[in-house]
């Protein structure tokens, strides 16, 4: 609900991380972006030793195309092919127009956890605008925008092992049933085509389970 903006209109704009110290990065993700609305946005990073980005500089993305159609017109993650430890990380946003750059949210990304077993086909997805809505004697309805659209994923996982139920379970427990977020990337590639950018910051549903069809299959 809070976004941070840069302080004028550039072609360029650099968002340089300072760490403290050698910080090993597999990848970024940079979450209520306002690259939806530019030209042709790309992003570059970069890792160096110091602040001016010329000691042992290391380029380990892009300059890439940001994916801008919704869904996925606001959420964006960026890895690597490999990891990589500097203590200063660059952003370079670029466009062929000046632009004002904002940002809800930048994930410096340590490792990918990737599941041995995927979701199944099947998945669905919505969204809801969260309004306020009353309706009058006359049985016209109004609404009051409040925020949105919130985006619900739901991933099916059929027919897990024993150990890739327990990949699962751990998801679920280490953000305590959705008390902490969950950064969910759809892709594990490191290609930057449009699936791979794709990404859904959100909260797990409180409850997990799973029903014992036949034996060790699970569902």
């Amino acid at each position: 609900d809070k976004v941070a903006t840069s302080g004028g209109s550039a072609t360029t704009t650099d968002l340089v991380i300072d760490f403290s110290g050698a910080t090993s990065i597999i990848g970024f993700a940079v979450l209520n972006h306002s690259m939806a609305t530019w030209t042709a946005p790309t992003v570059t990073i970069v890792g160096a030793d110091d602040a001016s980005m010329t000691t042992n500089a290391v380029t380990k993305f892009g300059p890439t195309s940001v994916v801008q159609s919704a869904p996925n017109h606001k959420d964006a993650v960026f890895k690597f092919g490999s990891s990589a430890s500097r203590r200063y990380w660059m952003l370079r946003f670029v466009d062929s127009s000046a632009r004002t750059l904002s940002l809800g949210e930048v994930y410096g990304i340590a490792a990918v956890t990737t599941l041995s077993r995927k979701k199944t086909y099947g998945h669905s997805e919505t969204e809801e605008y969260r309004l306020n809505s009353i309706e009058t004697q006359t049985g016209e309805r109004r609404g009051t925008f409040l925020s949105g659209p919130i985006r619900t994923k739901k991933l099916p996982f059929a027919d897990v092992q024993g150990s890739e139920r327990d990949e699962l379970m751990a998801m679920w427990r280490a953000t305590y049933g959705g008390a902490l977020p969950l950064l969910w990337l759809e892709d594990a590639g490191t290609t930057a085509v449009a699936r791979e950018q794709e990404c859904i910051l959100g909260k797990l549903q409180p409850s997990f389970g799973w029903t014992e069809r036949d034996y060790d299959l699970f569902d």
